[in-house]
């Protein structure tokens, strides 16, 4: 295996592996590297074959770290830095659930999108949380109020048929792009969305709620239409 070293981490704030030919497998440690505040691990749609990421308290500076399409495994939370405001690990291989994120103050942007053996619940989320993609990641469980979460512009959960949505579930009026598809949701569901989204009374925003989902039936589609009339995108089934 080939080891790459350098003299003086602490001098380096930036690290792109880019996409490399061969492709970059392994273990990447970046504990050494203090000053570090960015990493990635990809360009574009090409990546690498990481299987590891390995950070510490250490890395108090490391706020943007991009691991998209490598093999890492375990849990989302083992590659979250300190104080880290953005964490992008779609389609890895992740394989354990999310546990509670509120300790991490900083976290803005989380994306775990396409790792399907993910699973577990959508833990709580950090008071500045801004954008959620949890888009077929094997959820399951019941979908948690997100009123307290008034920074939350995006709310990504598509596919994961395994969630629910409860009759008293609550949403943010800050939420203006919601992607809720093919969750196998019943109408009942599908209009307690559409009704909770349409009590904010806010304009321009984009809701897909469609998929393999159910119809919206009576007050959820007069929700669907009040949306529709303030300038927002709405599909449905």
């Amino acid at each position: 295996m080939t080891t790459i070293s350098i003299t003086k981490p602490q001098n380096i704030t930036s690290i792109n592996l880019g996409a490399s030919s061969p492709k970059l497998g392994g273990v990447v440690n970046v504990t050494g590297f203090v000053n570090l505040i960015s990493f990635f691990a990809r360009q574009g749609t090409t990546a690498n074959d990481l299987e590891g990421f390995i950070i510490s308290e250490a890395n108090d500076k490391l706020i943007y770290v991009d691991l998209v399409y490598n093999k890492l495994t375990g849990s989302a939370n083992q590659y979250l830095p300190p104080n880290v405001e953005t964490l992008l690990m779609q389609f890895n291989e992740l394989n354990a659930p999310l546990s509670d994120l509120s300790s991490f103050t900083q976290l803005s942007t989380i994306a775990t999108s396409g790792n399907v053996n993910m699973g577990g619940n959508i833990p709580t989320l950090p008071s500045n949380i801004r954008v959620i993609d949890f888009g077929g990641s094997g959820l399951t469980g019941v979908l948690p109020s997100l009123s307290a979460y008034t920074n939350l512009q995006r709310v990504w959960l598509y596919i994961n048929p395994n969630l629910t949505v409860p009759a008293n579930w609550t949403a943010s009026a800050s939420m203006t792009s919601i992607f809720l598809f093919s969750c196998q949701f019943s109408s009942a569901e599908v209009n307690t969305v559409l009704i909770e989204i349409d009590s904010f009374g806010t304009s321009n925003g984009a809701l897909n709620i469609g998929g393999d989902n159910a119809n919206a039936t009576g007050a959820g589609l007069t929700a669907k239409s009040n949306l529709t009339s303030r300038g927002w995108e709405v599909i449905t089934t």
